[in-house]
């Protein structure tokens, strides 16, 4: 047990490559072919970060698996999540971050254009009222307005001064949308919307809401998932340095853990990150004997952590994960007990002197299947010995069978 962490990371990272690259998650939508037709069917819906230019549809499970471009589709959607309508834009490619704005200096002027024609899937936000807004996302955010069967960018720009090496910003999409706030029945509204507005779908949403008189109504955030678990623990340790304690030999021990948590999942797009909070409770025990003496050692920990975890396959009823993160051990020692054979009268107490609060970093893989989540993980960092020339390094090793109480 005490080479598995060194092996635990390396597999980990080759089953995350492996699955990552044949993982699918075919949701019910529909394609509209170019010639008008629509097919319904399958579609391998990635929660893209960045719009595609592909897809891959299939019109059963047991179908063969097409592919779809922009040549080939009028557009598609993933019923309940997503819908996109192929288009030929104009898109503006100036920079927006700090880092490229300085990488290319030589178009940060006001007058600088960065323009590309582009044939794309535009994501549809708004479509049949009065304003129809789209969404691309390619090296950055663009947003367009349809007007006439123009799609028509709203600009936003930012520009670095090397001067005051300071930014400035153009929110030329404000005037633009001002358009439909003359003479509109919420006219005194939009203009306030529209002061206050920033380049994003929120801000975008609510305006082309107002313009068409709906309601404009905010995504609903996934909520956090709590969940409780406990499973056995595996203790060990090794003993280094000018201690009677390192002449022993340790063996394993098993112990067990039980906490409570919460996952927060991420937006639209990073939906195969995790952030995990956890507190757990765990006893256990490290054990060393030789023909002579024994050395007894109890730990309990009251153990926070943060976890960010990676979905490399997630399906509708279950996924699977890895992930990595940080933990502070709060910890107490009730037997820390060196005894020589032959004088068990008189064992040296508190014989070693460990750390209260201490570091450690786990690795995990795991799994959830509707509400049961299963993890195995690894500590593959961190000690409790609190001097310089002795070394104790424990190895601990949890499997976590967790019940979600939401979904």
């Amino acid at each position: 047990m005490r080479k598995v962490h060194q092996l635990l990371l390396p597999v980990l990272l080759f089953t995350t490559i492996l699955t990552a690259q044949g993982q699918t998650n075919y949701q019910p939508g529909s394609v509209l072919l170019k010639n008008g037709q629509q097919v319904n069917g399958l579609i391998d819906y990635r929660e893209w970060r960045q719009n595609p230019r592909t897809i891959n549809f299939k019109k059963d499970a047991g179908a063969q698996v097409a592919q779809y471009g922009v040549e080939d589709l009028t557009g598609f959607t993933i019923n309940n999540q997503d819908s996109f309508e192929r288009a030929v834009v104009t898109k503006d490619m100036r920079p927006v971050e700090l880092r490229e704005l300085i990488d290319q200096s030589q178009v940060s002027s006001d007058t600088a254009e960065i323009k590309q024609v582009d044939t794309v899937f535009l994501r549809i936000l708004s479509k049949g009222g009065k304003a129809e807004l789209y969404e691309l996302v390619d090296i950055k955010p663009h947003y367009y307005i349809r007007e006439q069967g123009d799609y028509k960018e709203l600009q936003y720009k930012v520009y670095y001064s090397t001067g005051t090496s300071g930014l400035s910003y153009s929110y030329t999409f404000r005037n633009q949308l001002q358009q439909y706030a003359y003479g509109h029945k919420e006219e005194s509204k939009l203009y306030r919307l529209l002061e206050k507005a920033e380049y994003n779908e929120h801000d975008l949403m609510r305006v082309i809401a107002t313009v068409n008189n709906v309601q404009f109504t905010q995504k609903k955030k996934t909520p956090p998932q709590f969940f409780v678990a406990a499973g056995p623990a595996y203790s060990n340790m090794k003993v280094e340095g000018p201690t009677k304690a390192a002449g022993l030999d340790y063996s394993g021990n098993l112990g067990f853990a039980a906490g409570v948590g919460m996952d927060i999942v991420s937006e639209r797009s990073l939906q195969a990150f995790i952030i995990r909070l956890e507190v757990f409770y765990s006893s256990l025990k490290y054990e060393g004997k030789s023909a002579t003496a024994t050395y007894t050692v109890k730990q309990n920990n009251i153990t926070p952590a943060l976890n960010l975890l990676y979905s490399f396959l997630r399906k509708p009823a279950c996924k699977a994960y890895v992930g990595a993160g940080i933990q502070y051990n709060f910890s107490s020692y009730p037997d820390n007990v060196y005894v020589t054979k032959g004088n068990e009268n008189n064992p040296e107490k508190d014989f070693l002197d460990f750390e209260k609060s201490w570091l450690s970093v786990p690795v995990r893989i795991g799994g959830t299947f509707k509400k049961i989540d299963v993890s195995l993980l690894a500590n593959v960092a961190g000690a409790f010995e609190t001097f310089s020339f002795i070394s104790v390094k424990p190895s601990i090793y949890s499997l976590r069978i967790g019940y979600r109480l939401t979904r």
